[in-house]
């Protein structure tokens, strides 16, 4: 019989591999050098096939990070040839991922406040920031941070867009600039404020301490009205949210002491004698027998010793009272302005001008604790009535100054003497 040689076909060529990327994750492989008849083509390792009958061929559906070779079986005959060459599949890409961490408000107008975006994995990543709303980008916006000025009341979302290989993501953070209107506030007791939270947020909820009635909003909205007390402050609070973003805002609004203390005055009026002659040596040639006929002039005036307590206000009979501070809190004042009395001396010219002793001013206690007695002068020349002002007031522990209230100290004058 006859000898029939069946040829072994030669190995396939492996070409170009087309490796995978991040939306696809396998590979195909470029084949040629193949039999221009029916073949099929196994691929080493995992045994899958391809058949065709032409010279060339892509092989896809490659398995990354996998190294192949291939070979061809003849139809006709079954014959198979070597191995190829290895065709090297790559890993597939890894598609990034970020995160961005940060403050999740800011106060309005504030600067350079920091952002970080994390990625996975960490080599290689392009960074490209944008923001939108309520502040503006300060610096590079190709770097892993960014800073943020912020704007007005009100939020702004920060966007990195990231790519790896051709590979790509993006990641938000929402932040909100934690303005209220008016951020801070001094207010007379007994009137209200409207605050307004910045517009825009998912939702609003109000909180109230110290001395303030919610008289209007508050609810899930962005406005409250606050009717203030009497004294000291109220501090409220606002819990805002936009998307995941939190952020709590305080502002204490310091209520301002309108009212003054009050008291009142035993007495209105007082009246004492100028004070007596004890002892006297006569005087045999004056210059005025009504002034100095004798060698020590005479008192003309009422000594007010010093220590005496009949002119101290207590806080009992003087019934003080205040809307906020304590009676213990409450400082008492006082003053004296003098009467003019004509002046006796019959040296000073003009004769007999009337004279005005220097005041006492603001004094701040009891008038017992004045540190020297006081004098009050007396009319020694047209021997009449003179009165003089004893003027009392308090002050809180706001420094809210009480009216002035006054006791007239009317002073006799002494015996007028005839020779």
């Amino acid at each position: 019989g006859a000898v029939i040689n069946i040829a072994t076909p030669s190995a396939p060529v492996a070409g170009a591999v087309t490796q995978p990327t991040c939306a696809v994750a396998t590979a195909t492989v470029a084949l040629s050098g193949l039999p221009v008849t029916a073949w099929t083509v196994t691929a080493s390792p995992g045994g899958a096939t391809i058949t065709g009958t032409t010279a060339t061929a892509d092989f896809a559906g490659l398995t990354a990070g996998t190294t192949y070779t291939f070979t061809v079986t003849l139809t006709s005959s079954g014959c198979t040839s070597a191995a190829s060459g290895n065709a090297v599949i790559s890993a597939q890409p890894v598609t990034p991922s970020c995160s961005i961490s940060g403050p999740a408000s800011v106060d309005p107008g504030s600067t350079g406040n920091v952002f970080t975006s994390t990625v996975n994995p960490v080599d290689n990543v392009n960074h490209s920031w944008s923001i939108t709303g309520d502040g503006t980008i300060s610096g590079l916006t190709t770097g892993s941070t960014v800073n943020v000025d912020a704007g007005t009341a009100g939020s702004f979302k920060l966007t990195d867009n990231i790519s790896r290989f051709g590979c790509s993501s993006t990641c938000t953070y929402d932040v909100i600039v934690c303005g209220i209107t008016p951020s801070t506030a001094s207010v007379p007791s007994g009137t209200t404020t409207t605050f307004t939270a910045p517009a825009g947020m998912d939702s609003y909820f109000w909180s109230l301490a110290g001395d303030g009635i919610v008289t209007g909003g508050g609810g899930n909205e962005p406005t409250v009205t606050v009717l203030a007390g009497n004294c000291n402050s109220y501090t409220l609070t606002i819990t805002m949210t936009k998307g995941a973003a939190s952020s709590t805002c305080t502002p204490t609004v310091t209520i301002i002491d309108d009212i003054a203390p009050t008291f009142n005055l035993p007495v209105t009026a007082l009246s004492y004698c100028a004070n007596s002659i004890i002892d006297a040596t006569f005087n045999a040639t004056p210059l005025d027998p009504e002034y100095d006929d004798l060698t020590t002039p005479r008192p003309e005036y009422y000594k007010f010793i010093h220590g005496s307590t009949e002119f101290n206000l207590s806080a009992v009979a003087g019934n003080f009272a205040d809307n906020c501070c304590a009676v213990n809190d409450l400082v008492l004042h006082w003053k004296i302005d003098f009467s003019p009395v004509p002046d006796p001396d019959p040296t000073h010219l003009p004769l007999h001008n009337p004279v005005t002793k220097a005041p006492i001013t603001d004094q701040i206690g009891q008038p017992s604790a004045y540190g020297s007695d006081i004098l009050f002068p007396s009319d020694g020349l047209n021997f009449t009535d003179v009165t003089h002002k004893l003027i009392y007031w308090l002050v809180d522990c706001h420094g809210k100054a009480s009216a002035e209230q006054t006791v007239n100290i009317t002073v006799k004058p002494r015996p007028r003497i005839i020779k």
